[in-house]
């Protein structure tokens, strides 16, 4: 029997008119209960009469919650027992069971259902209907008789034979519990089974709940079902992305040092003119040094016109490297003793490689004089205390044993800094 149970918290059930259960339908929960009203029944007259051996029952049963506006698949079909032929509920026309027999499970009903009745089809009328809950809230039975404006389902009318199964797509509109009423007519009888449908609100993949009764699934609905499973390929896309990207950032990192080293090696910005540097008169001539001071003889021996008090001054004066004056700056002149330097790959290649060394104890290279043949020079960072020869015979500074260590280990760093840069001396 269908009664209201717990129906301010579910809205599960309905409750009935009349007070007495004879005067409800059932409910389909067992799949074989239903209740049988007269043709002229109504919500004034509901109750139910004996249905004399008709029964129905669901084939494909309605589910118990669905979503507004979603489209759900029922089928069902009459029964007849024995006892049905017997009695022959409005089938005067019959006198034996075997007459309804043939007419109930062979005679074909009118194509047009407006057309059928209990005289010429055996189910003269099958349809579904669905209560809406302004009714079951007012707690009317939810019968055949229910007026069109309190439905919110009406499906096309159906006829056939007691051995048809009938079909039906069906959909609802209104939020709540909705009965779902499958309404048939057979002889002088109406045959009715009820099913409750509990209505929810429309509910979209990404509103944070995986809704399992309306279909969302991992497969269907990640977002909500499955918010930290990757959908099928992203996992294999991302093992690429974080392939590619490295990948790309290292090839873009080695186009670009190659175009660096590309555009050094052709860099002709450390040639100079000789004619840019300014020289820096001393007693030494081009080459001279320290050394060439040491050597020089007084005027008796060499015919020099240079006198002895002079040569005791610049025995005094500290003469170091050949040095000049390049933008501003004191700079180291070394003679290269060819004139003829051609500048192809290997000379640029060299170039290169002494252009970029950096250390403290090595002296940095600045250019080269070698487009002016009569002047070829290398030019570099200037030591305030000359060549090597120039220190080792200047006897202004003293050689102690600190000094020579600390000298040597100067030297060491430097070498050991080329040697890294696969340069060896």
């Amino acid at each position: 029997m269908w009664y209201a149970k717990n129906f301010l918290v579910l809205q599960l059930t309905l409750l009935c008119l009349q007070a007495s259960p004879s005067h409800c339908f059932h409910s389909a929960t067992s799949n074989v209960e239903y209740d049988c009203w007269p043709l002229n029944a109504n919500s004034n007259n509901s109750a139910v009469i004996d249905c004399q051996g008709l029964g129905l029952e669901w084939v494909i049963e309605p589910p118990n919650t669905i979503e507004k506006g979603m489209m759900y698949h029922v089928e069902y079909r009459p029964i007849a027992t024995e006892d049905f032929y017997t009695n022959r509920p409005g089938f005067a026309n019959f006198n034996t069971p075997e007459e309804l027999h043939d007419f109930c499970d062979n005679t074909s009903c009118p194509e047009n259902p407006r057309n059928a009745n209990m005289d010429n089809c055996c189910v003269w009328h099958a349809n579904i209907h669905t209560c809406h809950p302004t009714v079951t809230e007012s707690r009317e039975v939810c019968g055949p008789w229910v007026a069109n404006g309190q439905l919110s389902t009406h499906t096309r009318t159906l006829v056939g034979t007691i051995l048809t199964t009938f079909s039906a797509d069906i959909f609802v509109n209104f939020v709540g519990t909705n009965v779902i009423i499958v309404h048939l007519r057979v002889g002088s009888m109406q045959i009715v089974l009820g099913r409750e449908i509990l209505v929810r609100p429309p509910r979209e993949c990404g509103d944070g709940v995986c809704s399992n009764d309306i279909g969302e699934s991992c497969d269907t609905c990640p977002t909500d079902c499955c918010p930290f499973t990757f959908p099928p390929g992203a996992t294999a896309g991302i093992v690429i992305f974080c392939v590619l990207i490295p990948a790309v950032i290292a090839l873009v990192a080695a186009g670009y040092w190659y175009y660096r080293r590309h555009k050094l090696f052709f860099d002709e910005s450390w040639i100079i003119a000789y004619s840019d540097i300014q020289r820096v008169p001393d007693y030494r001539g081009f080459t001279g040094s320290l050394v060439n001071v040491k050597n020089l003889k007084p005027e008796a021996e060499t015919g020099s016109r240079t006198s002895e008090s002079t040569l005791h001054s610049m025995k005094k004066r500290q003469l170091f490297t050949q040095t000049g004056i390049y933008e501003g700056r004191t700079v180291a002149i070394k003679t290269v003793p060819r004139h003829d330097i051609p500048l192809n790959n290997t000379i640029r290649s060299e170039v290169m490689a002494v252009r970029i060394l950096d250390h403290p104890n090595l002296c940095r290279f600045i250019g080269a004089t070698l487009k002016d043949p009569a002047h070829p020079a290398i030019i570099s960072e200037y030591c305030p205390k000359g060549s090597l020869n120039d220190v080792l015979l200047n006897d202004d500074i003293p050689l102690n044993w600190g000094f020579r260590f600390s000298f040597v280990t100067d030297i060491a760093r430097g070498m050991i800094y080329l040697h890294s840069k696969k340069i060896y001396h």
